[in-house]
């Protein structure tokens, strides 16, 4: 019995397409090269043994064909599994780039949330007078009061080793002098005293220029203490 099943393998290999129709073309090839075979034979054999050829080609049909589904099956699956490879590939790249951008749009949140508190903590010094010569004695005013009311919120009140004791004693600003009788004088008139300092003056019971003139070195210590002036008397020249 030939080997029909290896002369149609060899055959289907031999094929530029391999599918259905170019199959089935090679098997009604072999069909008809078989009958024409066999019955060239002389002398000629019975019909039976034809037919028994012919069944046994058949069987190698089904066979090959079986055979090249099965490939046709793996192979199929074997695409699939590429691209359902590639195809989660190219999801885990999206979710990474979303991934990115939303860092991305979170850390730029940030910088500007940053960069607006930064300009609320700016603005809140916009209205802060230029340091520049006063042109009248109402802006000199204005800018003394602006400045001393920043000096009494940063100054830090010194401490000594008696301040540091179980409590902290204040400074005692009450009233050191005796307010002198009459109209008190517009002690702002002095250079470098605004609303603000002239009140904290009146408060010790200082009212009058000749006040500030008798004051000894004692009187300045003591004011100087009192107040936080931080040796200003001396240093502008009040007395």
């Amino acid at each position: 019995m030939a080997d029909y099943k290896g002369l149609l393998g060899k055959a289907i290999e031999a094929l530029p397409e391999n599918n259905g129709s170019a199959r089935r073309k090679v098997y009604e090839k072999a069909r008809s090269a078989l009958v024409a075979q066999l019955r060239s034979i002389e002398p000629p054999i019975p019909a039976k043994e034809i037919t028994k050829h012919r069944l046994e080609l058949e069987n190698c049909i089904r066979e090959v064909e079986q055979e090249a589904t099965e490939i046709l099956l793996a192979r199929l699956k074997e695409k699939e599994a590429r691209e359902a490879e590639i195809l989660a590939e190219k999801q885990r790249q999206e979710e990474e780039r979303k991934a990115k951008e939303l860092a991305e749009a979170k850390a730029e949140k940030e910088k500007q949330e940053a960069e607006a508190a930064l300009n609320e903590d700016l603005s809140k010094y916009a209205n802060l007078p230029d340091l520049e010569e006063p042109e009248t004695k109402q802006e000199n005013d204005e800018l003394i009061s602006v400045l001393e009311t920043q000096d009494e919120n940063d100054y830090e009140k010194p401490q000594s080793e008696e301040e540091t004791g179980s409590e902290v004693e204040e400074a005692d600003s009450s009233v050191m002098f005796t307010a002198p009788e009459g109209e008190p004088d517009d002690l702002k008139l002095i250079s470098g005293v605004g609303p603000a300092l002239e009140k904290k003056l009146n408060e010790i019971g200082v009212f009058k220029f000749a006040q500030i003139a008798a004051f000894s070195k004692e009187d300045i210590v003591k004011v100087d203490d009192a107040l936080y002036f931080k040796g200003r008397i001396d240093r502008e020249n009040w007395v």
